[in-house]
């Protein structure tokens, strides 16, 4: 039985084709878009992190205590480091969270004839994402913030 030229058979083989690609298409949209929100949620995480202050010490092996600001809430916690090592994984941790990092790499410079810290710089990487912090210090130690993001971000 042929309806406008077409057999009955060729027009469910059409239609069961035809749903197949709408299917593929909208779980590869659904699969895409779930994958920017996550990323835009990487992203948004690691931005909530852009006030941090240090407490120096004159330890070049040891923890830092520091706080920063998410969405106006002042959270605590420590930076683990070694200088002796170029970067390690564990990069910050808190009480009520982890944060995980591939890699931190973190500088220090000295003032001249003296031990007191003049400039902190620390690099995250997360994935393909780095995030460059810098931190120069004052005569009173209060610390100013310069940072960027280098990658899909900016």
């Amino acid at each position: 039985m042929k309806i406008k030229g077409f057999t009955i058979l060729e027009m469910i083989v059409a239609l069961a084709i035809a749903a197949t690609v709408l299917s593929i298409s909208y779980y590869a949209f659904i699969s895409v878009s779930l994958a920017v929100d996550n990323q835009q949620k990487e992203f948004s995480r690691i931005e909530s992190l852009h006030k941090i202050s240090f407490l120096l010490s004159n330890d070049l092996n040891g923890k830092e205590e520091w706080s920063w600001s998410e969405n106006n809430k002042l959270t605590n916690g420590i930076l683990s480091y070694q200088f002796n090592k170029s970067s390690i994984v564990r990069a910050i941790e808190e009480s009520e969270q982890v944060f995980y990092f591939d890699e931190i790499s973190i500088d220090k410079y000295f003032y001249s004839n003296s031990d007191y810290i003049s400039q902190l710089k620390i690099k995250l990487k997360l994935g393909q994402q780095q995030f460059d912090f810098s931190y120069s210090l004052n005569e009173q130690a209060e610390i100013k913030v310069n940072r960027k993001g280098i990658g899909n971000r900016h």
